[in-house]
């Protein structure tokens, strides 16, 4: 069907657009003559409409063809018509990080972006990168490697002057430099983005750039920073009826709240969060419902409904097997309760991987401390710690983990007895005493 100019289109939530969102694309193509209604056989979309109307389309158009296939038998059937080609690899690239196939979705936004380079189309180029981006931080410097600089080139490529686009991937990249640029650079790019979003005046680029802003610049002090954005990313994400931009906004603002100790608006979010990740019916909303109700459960030491819904996000990390993100919160999720419970020793391999795989994040190797303190191993504990406490912890970053770090070296510290360096980690701490040290979602002081 593909083959012949015509793509079914269903008229079905679940992809991440609101009723209206998918309303209001289907009444654009029939606008411009490219919708045909059939009875019973649902709505054809027919001829190859101009890129502008684009993201909604291509989403309608692209997810079941990244399912079953006909997307790809359709790229080799149409190899005269690149810009159709185009908007189906992007298509089925974003349909394939959304169903957690990251390297099968970055396999296909490369091809995206190489026939952007190919036909010097810089938007399409830069929508690639921005799509080949994973959600939330990367977790790795691995992850990184081929996003940054495909970023790049997409900033260097669009025209200076402000664009939706262009604050988009400002904003992108920003994130993207967490783990290896330093706060100052990431600081000025997501504040370039914010103000080129705002002169834009479009509401969805606005509420995107906030919440990448958020991360870009996610340290101990973001409480009073970010809880205002999110806060406004919820009210764009209403005013554009965007129920993903809605989850994001409720994730940020349950982080946020949780360090500032406001329990019950927190809960008043989790719900929230659950609510609007059943509408949605995407793994990754689902995962987070059940991640944020295990580290509710833990706050209050109940345990065993703690257990289940962890369980349960594991099966559902299961499908999404290559999200590295996603994982990793599980792993953080599960360490946070045997270390609770007093059973790290049975996490020290899983740990002590986290620890070596990800020098970019010192919590880990912060929470190996804890591992030795419980196993007993004191030689061990000393070394880790003393390498972790060169330079007063000079070298440990002031990141979004830099509390809950802290808070580890600190246990190790009092247990070593290490009069020396203890008035260093108390001044460093001592600011933040009315913020509780966090690590996803899990308050360490209500443990």
């Amino acid at each position: 069907m593909l083959a012949h100019g015509t793509t079914t289109a269903e008229a079905k939530s679940g992809y991440g657009l609101s009723v209206e969102e998918e309303l209001r694309a289907l009444r654009l193509l029939r606008d411009e003559g490219l919708l045909e209604f059939r009875r019973g056989r649902g709505i054809s979309v027919s001829g190859t409409p101009e890129r502008g109307a684009v993201e909604h389309r291509e989403d309608l158009a692209g997810h079941r063809g990244a399912r079953d296939g006909d997307a790809l038998r359709a790229l080799d059937m149409e190899p005269g018509d690149p810009q159709r080609r185009g908007s189906i690899l992007l298509a089925m690239g974003t349909a394939e990080m959304r169903a957690g196939r990251l390297e099968a979705s970055r396999g296909t936004l490369r091809k995206a972006a190489d026939l952007g380079r190919s036909l010097d189309d810089t938007e399409l180029l830069a929508r690639a990168a921005l799509r080949s981006a994973p959600w939330g931080l990367a977790t790795a410097m691995i992850d990184e490697e081929g996003l940054i600089p495909l970023l790049e080139e997409a900033l260097d490529r669009l025209p200076p002057t402000a664009s939706a686009l262009r604050a988009r991937v400002l904003a992108r990249l920003a994130a993207s430099l967490y783990w290896s640029a330093p706060p100052d650079r990431r600081l000025a790019l997501a504040e370039e983005a914010i103000a080129m979003a705002r002169h834009v005046g479009d509401a969805a680029t606005l509420a995107l750039v906030l919440s990448d802003a958020h991360l870009a610049t996610w340290d101990p002090d973001s409480p009073e920073r970010a809880l205002p954005w999110a806060s406004e990313i919820y009210s764009l994400a209403e005013q554009v009826g965007n129920m993903e931009l809605a989850l994001t906004a409720h994730s940020w603002r349950i982080s946020l709240l949780l360090e500032l100790g406001e329990l019950a608006d927190v809960d008043l979010e989790i719900e929230a969060f659950a609510r609007t990740a059943e509408r949605l019916h995407q793994p990754r909303g689902q995962i987070g419902s059940h991640l944020h109700g295990c580290a509710r459960a833990l706050i209050d030491g109940r345990f065993d409904e703690a257990e289940r819904l962890l369980e349960k996000a594991a099966d559902f990390a299961g499908l999404l097997h290559q999200d590295q993100f996603l994982g990793m919160r599980v792993a953080a999720l599960a360490f946070v309760m045997r270390y609770a419970q007093g059973r790290l020793p049975e996490l020290e391999p899983a740990v002590r991987q986290f620890a070596d795989a990800q020098p970019a994040m010192p919590v880990w190797r912060c929470g190996l401390l804890c591992v030795h303190l419980q196993t007993g191993h004191e030689a061990e504990l000393r070394r880790e710690y003393d390498q972790l406490a060169a330079d007063s912890f000079g070298t440990l970053p002031r990141d979004n983990l830099w509390l809950p770090a802290a808070a580890f070296l600190a246990e190790a510290c009092a247990h070593l007895g290490d009069r020396a360096r203890a008035p260093v980690l108390f001044d460093r701490l001592g600011r933040y005493g009315e913020t509780r040290a966090v690590w996803n979602g899990t308050r360490l002081d209500e443990i």
